[in-house]
């Protein structure tokens, strides 16, 4: 197994708008989001999403690929050397295989070269193996947000 993680080009926008609701759908319960809404919206909508992510140096969206198959994604923005990440998910049948591992670290990388002081995200209080996994990551809190220092 092969395994890139990309940053998300225009090309990309059908395998980010499918994980993308794959995510949303399979869990309801971590995601607070119009679920109706994403499930409705265009292939020109998702399109246009993907263009301002891509046009706005503050945010980017990484995409892991086996071949051709988009199994995980990750999302990040950049505020006053704040990186918060977003969205995170890898498909069911490829985890605990350290993907989403390289999408964090893809994020810690981009941390890195702006500067970033901390990193912080939202996780469920009742997603236990999430949250163990981010505080071996280095993420200190346990209640949301949870946070990671740098030390760059």
């Amino acid at each position: 197994m092969t395994i890139q993680i990309c940053t998300i080009k225009e090309r990309d926008c059908l395998d980010y708008k499918k994980i993308r609701l794959e995510m949303v759908n399979l869990y309801p319960q971590y995601f607070d989001v119009d679920r109706a809404k994403l499930n409705s919206l265009t292939d020109e909508e998702w399109m246009l999403n993907v263009i301002d992510t891509i046009q706005n140096s503050n945010n980017r969206k990484f995409l892991a690929y086996d071949k051709d198959r988009c199994i995980g994604m990750i999302s990040c923005e950049i505020t006053n050397n704040i990186m918060t990440i977003g969205s995170f998910y890898v498909v069911l049948d490829y985890r605990r295989k350290g993907i989403g591992k390289k999408l964090m670290d893809k994020c810690f990388e981009l941390s890195e070269t702006r500067g970033c002081d901390v990193c912080k995200l939202w996780v469920s209080t009742v997603n236990k193996s999430a949250l163990g996994w981010y505080k071996r990551l280095g993420f200190q809190s346990t209640e949301p947000p949870i946070l990671k220092k740098f030390d760059h």
